[in-house]
């Protein structure tokens, strides 16, 4: 029974919220203006049909008053104070779930309690062995793994990502002669193989 009305008090907070966006969308229609729009404006802003219909009901008089409040109070409120009331807290849990949150907790402060021991058995002042610049182990890169291969007139011609970085050098007319063969000049050679 008690999760019960708590799923009741959860389906209550949800139909607030949704109260709370016909609400938002009864003022983008052009509903009333006001800080708080009474659930009574919103249905009649959103639902026409169905506010027509409830509105001649037997009950109408009963309604008229409760849907006096805004949507996302008249259903809120109630919901909230089920879901806070009834929510699953306090009650008996199964040994084999507490055993493995005690397992989990005791994962999380491993480290604490090692470090403590550690401590406890004189390994206090291990000096600084994060960053250990003198290790009797490390050897330095001979230094022409720190030069650049590249020499630097070749710089600009290898430099793929920014491109040259001056203006780019004017070729000979030799050289396009070498390139294309033809003897053209920039003129690139023609497309005979593709025609006819």
């Amino acid at each position: 029974m008690k999760r019960l009305l708590f799923l009741v008090g959860l389906a209550l907070a949800a139909l607030a919220f949704l109260a709370s966006g016909a609400e938002l969308a009864a003022h983008a229609m052009g509903a009333e203006r006001g800080s708080w729009l009474p659930a009574r404006d919103v249905l009649r802003a959103v639902a026409p049909a169905l506010y027509l219909s409830v509105s001649g009901g037997p009950m109408w008089p009963l309604l008229e008053y409760a849907l006096a409040v805004p949507g996302w109070l008249l259903f809120g409120a109630p919901g909230f104070v089920l879901m806070i009331l009834f929510r699953g807290v306090g009650g008996k849990i199964d040994p084999a779930d507490a055993q493995s949150y005690q397992d989990h907790e005791d994962a999380l402060f491993l480290f604490d309690e090692l470090s403590a021991a550690a401590q406890r058995d004189g390994y206090l002042d291990l000096g600084d062995d994060i960053h250990p610049s003198d290790h009797p182990d490390i050897d330095p890169a001979p230094a022409h793994y720190g030069e650049n291969p590249i020499s630097p007139e070749d710089l600009p011609e290898r430099d793929y990502l920014l491109g040259p970085s001056g203006p780019a050098p004017r070729r000979t007319r030799d050289q396009d002669d070498d390139d294309n063969g033809d003897g053209g000049g920039d003129t690139p050679p023609p497309l005979t193989h593709l025609v006819g």
